[in-house]
């Protein structure tokens, strides 16, 4: 496997900082990130020319362990090294987010977009920062930007449509939960959503079948057992309600109700 690859090259040439930086790369995706680390950081020691690479992939794994200050001061290396890089400015927005430095944040990410208009990574980020800034109007017209650049991911449709609920824009709503379905009709989440607007727009029945969808994507979402006992006791069918809301007691509640 490429792991086993890795070692191989690295036996052969101990100082293989390429070989050390992808095992790290390698060790990362599968969740192991304390030696993914320690690759990038001997990596990081023996790179010459593209070391750059090597600080961002230590950012990016610091972040993942939730190490964000630590990540942060990697990142800001790196757009001092190659300013020009986008993702570095996006994950740097990423760290000073998760430290809530939030207007920080917003112009890491609007650097990462005027870099690479197109990155819809960056966009939808940009989005959930203004979202924690009070500014949806703002919001909404990033995560569109988003859903332009990358139109045939679902994600970004669903986080249109989750700002529009919050907004009372019901419709538009569910304009975008319909596009996301029919590109990802796997998604629990977004059948769920699908059916809270569904529910809030009077379309019951309707409602119940998508809330019923989600639970069979994900039995213990509580957010979607609570969803169809509301839907359920709109209907006048207040016992299957109150099994539906005991249903969403004993399971892990994945939302805010």
């Amino acid at each position: 496997d490429a792991l086993a690859a890795y070692d191989r090259a690295i036996q052969l040439q101990p100082d293989y900082s390429w070989a050390i930086n992808g095992k790290g790369i390698v060790l990362e995706h599968l969740g192991r990130y304390e030696e993914a680390l320690a690759c990038y950081q001997q990596a990081g020691q023996l790179a010459d020319s593209y070391v750059w690479h090597c600080w961002y992939n230590q950012g990016n794994v610091l972040a993942l362990m939730g190490r964000y200050q630590e990540a942060l001061a990697m990142l800001e290396r790196v757009t001092r090294a190659v300013p020009h890089h986008a993702p570095s400015w996006a994950r740097m927005g990423s760290a000073l987010r998760n430290l809530k430095r939030l207007d920080e944040a917003l112009q890491a990410y609007r650097q990462a977009t005027r870099l690479d208009p197109d990155y819809a990574w960056a966009w939808n980020e940009q989005g959930l920062t203004l979202e924690a800034l009070g500014r949806p109007d703002e919001a909404l017209r990033a995560y569109r930007r988003a859903s332009a650049s990358a139109p045939d991911d679902a994600y970004y449709h669903y986080q249109q449509a989750d700002l529009l609920t919050q907004m009372g824009h019901y419709t538009t709503a569910l304009d975008e939960l319909e596009k996301a379905i029919r590109l990802d009709n796997s998604s629990a989440r977004t059948w769920a959503k699908y059916g809270q607007v569904l529910r809030r727009l009077g379309r019951q029945d309707e409602a119940l079948r998508a809330y019923t969808r989600a639970i069979e994507l994900d039995a213990n979402y509580g957010w979607a057992w609570n969803g169809r006992g509301l839907t359920l006791s709109a209907l006048g069918q207040h016992e299957e309600a109150l099994a539906s809301f005991r249903k969403a007691s004993e399971v892990e509640d994945q939302d805010v109700w």
